[in-house]
């Protein structure tokens, strides 16, 4: 069996299933040699192994983008997760600031809706809260693009489940 997987390409045409095992399991341990033995080279040489799979040109070109993707991905995930914050997060604290005027407890207030505050010579104070709206339709908006698209973030889902897959049957035939 592990002769099939070493002879088998994947994709990228460069490396074997097993070398990219390798990639998916460095690029989340870190660790060379724990990376190895997951993908399922022998434990016994996964030091070495390691070592010699890291010199190629082609296998750090897919460590390094298993790790955009997943920096890519992770960047998304946070503008989604700021623009609910925004389209459906509590405005209570700029409410608040509006009404009392003075707060001396500025760093307990969530004031992540606040776009703008302005205090006018008079004394009064003009508070701007972002537009819900707007943040409702950049969500619809990256949604659609989301679906839409099968790039390489669909990639990196797909070799992520291909790995744990392939990393659970390979353990299998071992045991």
């Amino acid at each position: 069996m592990e002769g099939e997987d070493d002879t088998e390409q994947t994709e990228n045409k460069k490396t074997t299933i097993k070398e990219t095992l390798f990639c998916y399991y460095f690029h989340h341990y870190r660790n060379g040699r724990e990376a190895a033995v997951k993908a399922g080279y022998s434990p016994r040489l996964s030091e070495s192994i390691a070592a010699r799979l890291l010199q190629r040109e082609e296998i750090r070109r897919l460590c390094r983008q298993f790790d955009r993707e997943y920096h890519k991905q992770q960047l998304y995930n946070d503008v989604i997760s700021g623009l609910k914050r925004l389209a459906f997060g509590s405005v209570r604290d700029g409410v608040k600031l509006m009404f009392d005027g003075e707060i001396s407890d500025w760093e307990n207030l969530d004031l992540f809706s606040v776009r703008e505050i302005k205090r006018q010579k008079n004394g009064t104070m003009e508070i701007r809260f972002a537009d819900r709206f707007q943040a409702l339709e950049k969500l619809l908006e990256l949604e659609e693009m989301e679906s839409e698209q099968e790039g390489t973030a669909a990639l990196y889902r797909a070799l992520e489940l291909g790995a744990q897959s392939l990393g659970k049957h390979l353990k299998e035939d071992g045991d």
